[in-house]
């Protein structure tokens, strides 16, 4: 929205399951990272390993699609927040109650998770 509350644009992202939105922020360039999670393994969203991954998206500024990404196991993940630190690295916290996280160890029924990329 502009400054007087008037739509500039609007868009939805997601596949035939339930996918839900946590955080969205600004990314150095002027698009946006939208952090969540997904059911879904269509349209959108290109991979799905469990029952809900974490889902990562960057926009461009007008919030177009530019890519995806989903974070999981075989069990529920979640996406709640997401930065982008100062040498453009990306951060996403969020939780597992995945037994086979991929490259990290589950220490019990539910885990924080921290992902950099680059």
């Amino acid at each position: 929205m502009d400054a007087n509350g008037n739509l500039v644009w609007e868009r939805t992202f997601g596949g035939s399951q339930f996918d839900a939105a946590q955080a969205v922020v600004s990314s150095r360039d002027g698009g946006y990272y939208v952090v969540g999670n997904s059911k879904s393994s269509d349209q959108d969203v290109t991979d799905n390993t469990g029952e809900n991954d974490i889902w990562l998206l960057k926009t461009d500024a007008n919030g177009n699609l530019i890519w995806q990404q989903t974070f999981g196991g075989s069990d529920i993940d979640f996406g709640y927040d997401v930065v982008e630190s100062a040498d453009g690295s990306v951060v996403i916290i969020g939780e597992s109650i995945s037994p086979d996280f991929p490259e990290i160890s589950p220490k019990g029924k539910s885990d924080l998770v921290v992902i950099k990329l680059r």
